[in-house]
């Protein structure tokens, strides 16, 4: 069987301010970075009802409106060996709550420096704010 592209719901919150919230990784690959939250589509599910599980799974607050915003094929790879190869359903919504309930971090665009970031959230981060785009390839690679 030949390795395929997962395909995950992926959730770009913003607050009033404009930041982004990330949650902690605590599973490999990139365990204690920071990422999106995200999750797989189930069997069945259409891509709007793994949005809002994924979003009431992750997140446990009221769902506001989630607003189809792209889809994009990541790929994350080292010299040698592919790391991670997605397909993200991007969806758009925001947060007036700060979420302090759960391990996550809000940043800014201009902290991409300071924050330990997934590889790749940068560059979804700069697809959301920049690109109208319905579709985008991503490909990253590590050290």
């Amino acid at each position: 069987m030949r390795p395929q592209s997962k395909v995950i719901t992926l959730l770009c919150i913003r607050d009033s301010l404009g930041k982004f919230l990330l949650l902690e990784k605590l599973r490999q690959p990139f365990i204690e970075t920071f990422h999106f939250p995200a999750g797989k589509i189930h069997l069945g599910e259409s891509w709007d009802d793994a949005a809002k599980r994924e979003y009431r799974e992750k997140i446990s607050v009221y769902i506001p409106s989630l607003d189809l915003h792209s889809t994009v094929h990541v790929t994350i790879s080292s010299d040698t060996l592919l790391l991670q190869d997605y397909i993200a359903v991007i969806y758009l919504a925001e947060l007036a709550d700060t979420a302090a309930h759960i391990p996550c971090k809000w940043v800014d665009k201009n902290e991409f420096q300071n924050a330990n970031l997934m590889p790749g959230v940068p560059e979804l981060i700069e697809h959301v704010t920049n690109s109208t785009h319905t579709t985008a390839e991503i490909r990253v690679t590590v050290p």
